[in-house]
């Protein structure tokens, strides 16, 4: 292993540096131009002087000293020539270096101090005489380390040469391994999504070694199990590659793609995936074809969030700055590095390695970390193998830090994990102290889970702050602005109600128009890059404020054309924003040689008052773009937020209706408390007015107008289906919500006697969802497009909704287990507190029974549950699939004349239609349950049946003594999750709760259905 470690540099030269000399006092005013030591003598300093001056740096250097070259360097950075090198002396107070003048050197013929002038110094002039460095300590012994922990010294591990040493990836393997098997506990944030996914093409790696070139093919997908592995590549191509897929090599990239032809980076990357054991790899030049005719390319972009948080882990090729120079090739140490004696506070003297400032700097601050499209790429990474300059990284959601192999920084500036906050979850301990991102990123994948999530704040404030870092980055093709963030839109879409327009969240409107150009100089407006209320449109770094205030701005609509409907986060072609608010006209003309304090950039802004006079604006006012130099023209002010001042957005004619978008203002108006200046009107005064700021060819806005106007007119349909349904009681709950959210959809209970019935229903385009009932809480399962994880671990759905993503698809979720978790609370010890760790009991075997298990094992925490069920192949098939859960709850089939011998539950869920038992399994089950409910302990029960209202088990149950809950509550607990997948967070926000359940409750009680 020791020849694997890099070793700092030492030679005759950096040898004269002396770390073990005694410190001294010295007199050290801070600056070569200070007049101060003339009137005064500075406080002393203690430090060692190292027996080295400039010029033994100098010869030092020149002699190969790379201690020499990088001191000499950095101190000879602006030094008078008027003095000799030999003049500064080279201190440390410990891991700082001084460069020091005597400060007799430096005073002029004839000039007298007031006080004596020896120990007297300045600092040279380059970093004001300091430079800072590492101390990497590498003990090797329990003393040494022992020793550096009581000096407060800073322990690195050395540097490993090779980038994947064979110890590096038996390490990276076992941390894989970690992760894997804690997805369901622990490590659940880096759990892979349902349903699974596999890249539409993928490289293969047939061999490696042997003594042969590597060979590899492409492969299709769909043509490999579902389970199949493949890593992912994040890289910088630097330039266009002459060496991708195309449309006229794909068939034969199928057999093999020539070895040679692939560049270094992407070849080292190859073997880094089959080196970590994982034989499949998906590379973008090489997976999706570059000049396909068609649209092979937006579709497979937007297929980015699939690919990595599905890959097994993404390869972030971090040391290398193009596809061609590759990132395998043994490590050197960073300049300056050097090995020197240090004398400790216990007087023995050490070797240890010092390192400078810039090594860590640089470690951050490489090509990868300035691109676009790598942004995405990490932080839709689920896990990382991270190869750097000195260190190889490999992290995961749970443990972003911590894991590599020597070198070991804390990095701040580079990382892409370090610029979110810690979200910290308190009442959830498998996501407490996880990344906020980390957190949104989870939840969009898993949009299901029911683990606490960010607050809506935070999530709107993390998208705000990852897009003022995305537009700091550098894409080669600006037209990729929009493209190159989609596959993180995504992620976010579920906790931002989905509805997206160009790079802003319609919910957050309309705050989100108050973004502004913060880079130090302007670029040209694109033509064709995005509509100009958004911040896609233009090439500068934008940011924005705290959107405190009162909105005085309304968004009517907003709509985008999109360039692939397959693609709803990608580039647009069209987008008309309408919105109505405070408006003042003024007058702009833009004059660049006129640029002064009064008129930043030369745009000046001025009113026409009611007198007829002009006066200066006075408002901060920040231009989205570079604009050519203009005469007089009409421009609008448009108020978005007021508070202490008036911020909003600038608005100027492309024709006689529309608008556009030229800038962002922030006024101080008479009235405001930060009011110096401006004499514009009040706001009050403002004349409001309606506004249409386009981005779009006519015939394309025409198309826009009509899509928006039929889609608000749209009339849809949701369905309780089943068998039996005709006496349901939830479509005038339903329909009063649908009302009270302004949507003109219809709920209906409908009768569906065969499974094919029930698809065809809700394949039609006018259904928004399903709520699911007996008999087809399983069957239905294997004829949707997907099943998120709750359904998945829970084995059953009862509800469909449109996929967020894809509205053609149909997902499964189950949100009984909600029904019966708040149906339980109603009653017991304490209403609204649960009992744990108590036996629960379920009656049946059926669709809702699962639901029913999750509930009590996860939410009640009963690691026993009893089941009565007259067939006993059922009960095996629901403690098959209670195995998915975590921990696994003890379920016992409860046959005839066992329930003495159990300890009585507390929880009781009836999941069965209520008839009169005849067969000698259906008498077993009723004496079964009698003989739990008649003993002194008493419980909650709740019966899922309700027809009629008055079961025989509840009406068995009171006859003992419990409290009972009817099952019409059940419906009435599940209704804000229902809604929030058929219509949206947003607008799930405005449902009449409180109205929804007096309708259910007076349906129950009216129905004749139920009622006998």
């Amino acid at each position: 292993m020791n020849n694997l470690l890099l070793r700092g540099h030492t030679c005759l030269h950096c040898r004269k540096l002396n770390l073990c000399e005694a410190p001294e006092n010295v007199f050290i005013d801070t600056d070569l131009d200070s007049n101060f030591w003339r009137y005064a003598k500075p406080s002393p300093s203690r430090r060692r002087f190292t027996g080295v001056r400039l010029d033994d740096l100098q010869e030092g250097a020149r002699n190969g000293c790379s201690l020499g070259k990088y001191l000499s360097s950095q101190f000879g950075e602006g030094y008078p020539e008027t003095l000799s090198p030999h003049d500064l002396k080279l201190y440390t107070d410990g891991w700082r270096f001084h460069g020091l003048i005597p400060l007799e050197k430096t005073l002029s013929s004839g000039q007298k101090l007031e006080f004596p002038i020896e120990d007297q110094y300045v600092h040279a002039p380059s970093h004001k005489g300091k430079v800072y460095a590492d101390c990497v300590i590498v003990p090797l012994t329990t003393k040494e380390v022992e020793w550096t922990g009581r000096q407060n010294l800073l322990t690195r591990k050395p540097i490993v040469a090779d980038p994947l040493s064979d110890i590096t990836a038996v390490a990276i393997r076992d941390w894989k391994v970690r992760c894997d098997i804690s997805q369901y506990e622990a490590h659940i944030i880096c759990s892979k999504p349902s349903p699974s996914f596999l890249p539409t093409r993928l490289i293969e790696i047939l061999r490696i070694g042997n003594d042969q070139k590597p060979c590899v093919r492409l492969v299709e997908g769909n043509s490999l199990g579902e389970d199949t592995e493949y890593t992912a590549l994040s890289y910088c191509w630097g330039g266009d590659l002459k060496n991708c897929l195309k449309e006229d090599n794909k068939d034969s990239y199928k057999t093999e793609i020539p070895w040679d032809t692939i560049p270094r980076t992407i070849q080292d990357a190859i073997l880094t995936s089959h080196k970590l054991g994982i034989g499949f790899i998906w590379v973008d030049s090489l997976c999706i074809i570059q000049d396909s005719k068609g649209a092979d390319k937006e579709i497979e972009i937007g297929q980015m969030t699939q690919v990595y948080t599905h890959a097994a882990f993404t390869i972030a090729a971090r040391r290398a700055p193009d596809a061609h120079t590759g990132f395998l090739h043994r490590r050197s140490v960073p300049s300056g590095t050097t090995i020197v004696e240090f004398r400790g506070e216990d007087g023995e003297t050490r070797q240890c390695t010092l390192t400078f400032e810039a090594a860590e700097r640089d470690e951050d601050q490489n090509f990868l970390d300035t691109r676009g499209w790598t942004l995405q790429e990490y932080l839709l990474s689920r896990r990382l193998v991270i190869i750097g300059t000195w260190t190889t990284t490999w992290s995961c959601r749970k443990e972003r830090r911590g894991n590599c192999d020597g070198w070991s920084l804390d990095r701040q500036g580079g990382d892409p994990f370090q610029y979110n906050g810690t979200w910290t979850s308190s009442d959830n301990t498998v996501l407490k102290g996880t990344e906020c991102l980390d957190a949104i990123a989870f939840f969009g994948t898993h949009p299901e889970s029911d683990h606490p999530r960010p607050e809506d704040h935070l999530v709107m404030w993390e998208w705000n702050r990852l897009a003022q870092l995305y537009t700091g980055r550098y894409l080669t093709k600006q037209t990729d602005r929009i493209l190159a963030i989609s596959g993180l839109a995504q992620i976010f879409s579920p906790m931002r109600g989905g509805e997206y327009a160009a790079g802003l969240w319609v919910k957050d409107l309309p705050k989100t128009l108050l973004w502004e150009s913060r880079s130090g100089a302007l670029y040209p407006r694109p033509s064709d890059q995005g509509p100009s209320w958004s911040w896609t449109a233009i090439n500068s770094t934008v940011t924005w404020g705290t959107g405190n205030g009162k909105a005085v701005l309304s968004v009517d609509s907003i709509k985008c054309e999109l360039d692939q409907p397959e693609a709803p986060f990608g580039s647009v072609k069209g987008g008309v924003l309408r919105a109505t608010g405070p408006a003042l006209d003024l007058e702009w003309k833009c004059s660049r040689s006129t640029s002064d304090w009064k008129n930043p950039g030369g745009h000046h802004l001025r009113y026409l008052t009611p007198g007829g006079g002009y006066i200066n604006a006075h408002i901060k006012f920040c231009p989205d773009a570079e604009e050519p130099d203009s005469d007089w023209a009409t421009v609008t002010l448009l108020a978005v937020l007021v508070d202490n001042s008036t911020t909003g957005i600038l608005l100027r004619k492309k024709n006689d209706t529309d608008y556009s978008r030229l800038g962002f203002f922030d006024a101080d108006l008479p009235g405001d408390t930060s009011h110096i200046y401006c004499q514009l009107p009040v706001v009050k005064e403002w004349g409001r007015r309606t506004f249409t700021v386009v981005y779009t060819q006519i015939e394309s806005y025409r198309r826009i107008v009509v899509n928006m106007a039929s889609e608000n007119q749209e009339q849809r349909t949701l369905h309780l289906v089943g068998i039996g349904v005709g006496h349901s009681i939830a479509p005038p709950m339903h329909n009063h919500i649908a009302q009270s959210l302004g949507l003109p959809w219809t709920f209906y209970a409908t009768e569906c006697a065969t499974l094919d019935g029930l698809m065809d229903l809700a394949r039609k385009d006018t259904t928004a969802g399903l709520v699911v009932t007996m008999p087809y809480k399983n069957a239905i399962i294997p004829r949707l497009d997907a099943l998120d994880d709750l359904a998945a671990t829970i084995g059953a759905c009862n509800n469909v909704y449109r996929d967020w993503k894809d509205p053609k698809k149909l997902r499964g979720t189950n949100t009984d287990w909600r029904g019966i978790k708040g149906c339980l609370l109603e009653k017991g010890d304490q209403a609204g507190v649960p009992v744990l760790n108590k036996p629960a009991l379920i009656v049946g075997a059926g669709g809702a029974s699962r639901a029913a298990v999750y509930a009590l094992s996860s939410y009640f925490q009963s690691s026993i549950i009893y089941v009565l069920n007259r067939d006993e192949q059922e009960v095996k098939d629901l403690i098959k699939d209670s195995q998915k859960l975590s921990p696994v709850p003890t379920i016992i089939h409860v046959k005839e004349g066992e329930a003495q011998k159990l300890e009585t539950p507390y929880y009781v869920v009836g999941t069965v239609p209520d008839f009169e038992p005849q067969t000698p399994d259906e008498l077993a089950v009723r004496a079964n349950l009698e003989e739990f409910l008649s003993r002194p302990e008493k419980g909650v029960l709740l019966d899922m049946c309700f027809k009629p209202r008055r079961t025989r088990m509840i009406k068995l149950a009171e006859q003992k003594g419990w409290p009972t809950v009817e099952g019409t509550h059940v419906i009435g607990y599940q209704i804000e999750e229902q809604w929030r997948l058929w219509a949206g967070e947003e607008r799930v926000k405005k449902l009449d709760r409180e109205g929804a359940w007096k309708v259910l409750i007076d349906s129950a009680e009216k129905s004749p259905g139920i009622n006998f």
